[in-house]
């Protein structure tokens, strides 16, 4: 007996208990195949959407920190000009100074060449900018009843060979041009365009001070050749004036130890509050900037990380549905197809008993139910697997589909195999008689 002609001909026979069965393991596998599929698109999509989001977060931060450049670019540059008209804040004098001295008159009391100026400017120099060398000295105004003022030489301020020029900070004045402090004259009865002589030579007043309670307001400003020729120094200064560059941040030793190695015959003073002022201002601009893109940086990887959480806890979920589902529909198909068998052995007892009695054995009978229920389970996978790709099931993987196919006549079998059990086991006269 060919038990794959007798189970395809019962099948024919009898289709409906067979195409329940196959219909039940369908809706297992395309249930099986969708989830995994399902799974499988939101990793895909949420990928996608991380990805976007990480872009787009990438764009903002980058927007974000072009736009804090350009701030603090501009506030270091507002806060640069701010500081800058604070003035010099760096003074270079003769080594041999007594700052008791210095400090008391207001000027150094030795000279040093006016050579220097321009051996600084040639260096590579880092730390200043805006070198300015002046002559100063106390000085009597023989045409004014003898009064006693400061005289002050410079010749404007000495570009560095190594740098790009920079806005002087202090505008030269031309020969036979004087600038009067505030109580010179105020005293004098002077304005701006009177001739003035001083020392016999007749000057021409470029500028009037405003009041400013310092030496200033006794103080009178020449070119630096005229001063030298009326204070008989030629070639001479007493101080270089200099900006301490953003490099050095207030650092005087190293500015020190770079003018000195340089010239050694001088030493360096520095006004601590106008270098300390503008330090802390360039110090301030550059670490809030920094602050800016730091909480741009954390708030885009923030977002990222929420969108990321977000959909991980959404995903849970599904595979918690899942959990529950998929058992849920594995154990009605296999009870079904069960049961599908178990009515297709109650149909058959009379046929079943014909073939016992004609001696079938039966290990056969139980073999052909086998047999049936394992094609029930074979054409729902294939089935069910062609309804998945149609479907969108590709997206669950080649691995899943195949594992599918290739389960669902095993779980067929397994649901037949009490049945055909059951069907092998009985006995044909019982079943004969009854009939």
């Amino acid at each position: 007996m060919n038990a794959w002609h007798v189970a395809t001909r019962e099948i024919i026979r009898r289709p409906i208990p067979f195409l329940a069965g196959v219909l039940a393991v369908i809706v297992a596998a395309v249930v099986l195949i969708g989830q995994t599929a399902s799974l499988a698109e939101y990793d895909q999509k949420t990928d996608t959407l991380l990805e976007e989001k990480r872009i787009e977060t990438q764009t903002r931060v980058d927007a974000l920190r072009a736009e804090v450049g350009a701030r603090v670019a501009k506030l270091d540059d507002d806060m640069r000009r701010i500081t800058k008209g604070l003035g010099f804040n760096v003074y270079i004098l003769p080594k041999d100074v007594d700052m008791t001295d210095y400090l008391s008159d207001g000027f150094a009391s030795k000279f040093m060449p006016e050579s220097y100026v321009t051996t600084l400017a040639n260096s590579n120099v880092a730390t200043i900018r805006h070198l300015l060398p002046i002559l100063v000295q106390k000085a009597t105004w023989p045409e004014h009843n003898g009064r006693s003022f400061l005289l002050i030489g410079t010749r404007g301020e000495v570009p560095l060979a190594h740098k790009s020029p920079k806005k002087a900070l202090l505008q030269p004045i031309n020969p036979g041009e004087i600038v009067l402090g505030y109580e010179l004259w105020r005293t004098m009865k002077l304005t701006i365009g009177d001739t003035v002589t001083l020392m016999g030579k007749e000057f021409t007043v470029k500028k009037c001070h405003p009041e400013r309670g310092t030496k200033d307001d006794i103080s009178a400003w020449l070119p630096l050749k005229t001063a030298q020729t009326l204070l008989k120094l030629p070639g001479k200064i007493n101080t270089i004036y200099a900006l301490e560059c953003a490099c050095a941040f207030a650092d005087l030793p190293k500015v020190r130890a770079e003018i000195t190695a340089i010239l050694p015959e001088t030493q360096v003073k520095e006004f601590g509050t106008i270098a300390l002022t503008r330090a802390e201002a360039r110090k301030k601009a550059a670490e809030k900037g920094k602050a800016d893109i730091v909480h741009a940086t954390q708030h885009g990887l923030q977002a990222v990380a929420d969108e990321r959480a977000s959909r991980a806890g959404l995903r849970e979920e599904r595979e918690r549905f899942g959990a529950i589902l998929l058992p849920l529909v594995v154990v009605a198909c296999v009870i079904w197809v069960a049961l599908m068998s178990y009515l297709n052995v109650l149909t058959r007892r009379q046929e079943i008993g014909i073939l016992r009695a004609l001696g079938v054995r039966a290990r056969v009978i139980t073999h052909l139910f086998v047999l049936r229920a394992g094609l029930t389970g074979l054409l729902g996978g294939v089935i069910g697997g062609l309804v998945s790709l149609a479907m969108g099931g590709l997206q669950a993987g080649p691995t899943v589909l195949i594992a599918v196919v290739l389960s669902a006549p095993i779980v067929g079998i397994a649901a037949g195999w009490p049945p055909a059990v059951f069907a092998g086991l009985q006995d044909p006269a019982e079943i004969l008689q009854k009939e």
